[in-house]
């Protein structure tokens, strides 16, 4: 039996009620309000990794999923000209498995070439399966993994664009 794949999320095909747009100070603050949302048991980890700040340093090249007025998932990255870096992707939970983050990765690539990068860059926890399934399912190649110090590691993904 064949794994029937589901359709491709976009916008056309989702009532009109999901939109893309680049993450502005406003949509910082909004996720950082509804961290719990997004990270679950994680706020603790996750919350010094979306430092106010952030919402300026990576207003360029970073993105959010809305349907209607609410944030469904979201993409932070920089970029130096050459390659771009994901710091974080994360869909709000009641909305896993819907493909909505595969859809930002889509368009953080096409962003990406339109800006002649060359590749793109993330990382997650070795543990982090679903992260590590959706850089995998979305031709991410696993590079190595890295001793960030004796008791922390991250896997490194790249992809060539």
């Amino acid at each position: 039996m064949t794994e029937k794949k589901k359709p491709r999320i976009s916008p056309e095909n989702s009532a009109g009620d999901l939109n893309i747009r680049k993450l502005s100070i406003q949509e910082h603050k909004k996720i950082l309000n509804e961290l719990d949302f997004f990270w679950i048991t994680q706020v603790p980890v996750m919350k010094p990794l979306h430092h106010p700040l952030f919402a300026l340093v990576f207003s360029n090249f970073s993105f959010v999923l809305c349907k209607g007025l609410q944030i469904v998932s979201y993409v932070y990255a920089v970029h130096n000209n050459k390659k771009g870096f994901i710091h974080i992707i994360a869909t709000r939970a009641g909305h896993y498995q819907k493909g909505y983050a595969s859809f930002l990765l889509n368009h953080l690539e096409k962003t990406a070439r339109e800006i002649n990068l060359k590749s793109l860059w993330a990382y997650c926890l070795p543990n982090n399966f679903s992260s590590r399934g959706l850089f995998e399912k979305n031709q991410f190649i696993m590079q190595k993994e890295i001793e960030i110090s004796a008791d922390e590691k991250r896997v490194l993904y790249k992809k060539v664009i």
